[in-house]
């Protein structure tokens, strides 16, 4: 495969220009790149990227083409998904071939994934497969809330009455912004493991939880391609945080990934795609615990004193912002539930607030 940081978007008169190019020109098309023959990558442009990331899309374009994830059900996302599948089957009708959707695979169960779902099986006439762990999260809204919502035993910073008033905004802001449809009736349900076929490609699919419990990864290993998610970005980790979020499910998966042979190239659900991967996936394993270590540093030298989350959070982050602080809460909350399940911290609750200790020493 050539560089396709060479290429030109099919549907651009120039080279790949930055996300907040086509933001700052409002840009509505798609930006569709083909990565080898019948296989392209759709770009989904958005006009609030810190609210609703551009988010990348995969088809693999034949009679019995499959397509990596849904992204967004808003009316103007599925618009431009259904503009740029139109033109892909253009140009493979251009060349004598024809192609068509006739399945779509989600990689985890959030909502910039799946949320377009429901509408482009309307539109496609595509089968929906989804593993049981998935289509029971996106069933509903009920469902979907209680999967952000279960109780697991984290000492939590806030209070229960304050999460039950952040939930609501979170929920009205993603059904706004993502157009949340659900999927109470999958076409097909498959195992958390296997293989599919798309044209002469044999993908296989596997399990990588951290980011999401429910999280796959698509693999397409004649090819050396990975299609990796949120797992892997290429210029930022993943979010990781509670409930459904694992520090340690994270660093496992990232190991299983580096073991993949053939890997050449990773290609993930928002942003560029990844050249080098067994270096990139080697600095995302040890940017993991450098930040679990700086955690664990700070507990210890608070002492028999302690320290609650959040002068912990500004420790760990001293020069950063609220927002940023905000963002990075969750996998600081993971990382202590990590320590706690290892018995390298102990906690206190006084008054309310949670305290972190290092671990007493035996006599």
């Amino acid at each position: 495969m050539s560089d396709e940081k060479a290429k030109e978007p099919i549907n651009s008169h120039g080279p790949e220009v930055p996300i907040y190019q086509l933001l700052f020109f409002l840009q509505e098309l798609p930006v569709i790149f083909e990565i080898e023959k019948n296989l392209f990558r759709i770009l989904v442009p958005s006009r609030i990227p810190l609210l609703k990331p551009p988010v990348n899309l995969y088809f693999f374009a034949y009679q019995d083409g499959l397509l990596w994830d849904a992204g967004y059900g808003t009316r103007n996302d599925i618009k431009t998904v259904m503009k740029a599948l139109e033109i892909i089957s253009q140009i493979m009708e251009s060349r004598g071939e024809s192609c068509q959707v006739s399945r779509i695979l989600v990689s985890h169960g959030h909502g910039d994934h799946f949320a377009g779902l429901y509408k482009l099986r309307h539109l496609t006439g595509a089968k929906i497969l989804l593993t049981s762990a998935t289509a029971k999260k996106i069933s509903s809204a009920e469902a979907y809330r209680k999967a952000w919502q279960e109780n697991t035993g984290f000492p939590q910073p806030r209070p229960p009455a304050l999460l039950g008033l952040i939930f609501p905004v979170i929920e009205w802001i993603q059904e706004k912004t993502f157009g949340m449809q659900w999927v109470n009736e999958p076409d097909e349900i498959i195992a958390e493991s296997g293989v599919l076929q798309a044209g002469n490609r044999l993908l296989s699919y596997f399990p990588i939880p951290g980011h999401s419990d429910d999280h796959l990864a698509l693999y397409d290993a004649a090819a050396g391609f990975l299609f990796s998610g949120d797992q892997v970005l290429r210029t930022i980790t993943p979010w990781l945080g509670p409930p459904k979020g694992s520090i340690n499910d994270y660093e496992i998966s990232l190991k299983k990934l580096q073991r993949l042979k053939n890997l050449k190239i990773i290609f993930p659900a928002h942003g560029s795609p990844i050249e080098e991967p067994q270096k990139h996936l080697d600095h995302a394993l040890a940017h993991s615990r450098k930040r679990t270590l700086k955690v664990s540093k700070e507990i210890q030298n608070a002492g028999d004193n302690g320290i609650s989350f959040y002068p912990l959070l500004k420790k760990i982050y001293p020069k950063a912002s609220s927002v940023t602080r905000i963002s990075a809460e969750g996998w600081v909350l993971l990382t202590l539930h990590m320590l706690m399940d290892e018995k390298k911290i102990r906690t206190k609750n006084k008054a309310g607030k949670w305290y972190f200790y290092p671990m007493v020493k035996d006599l």
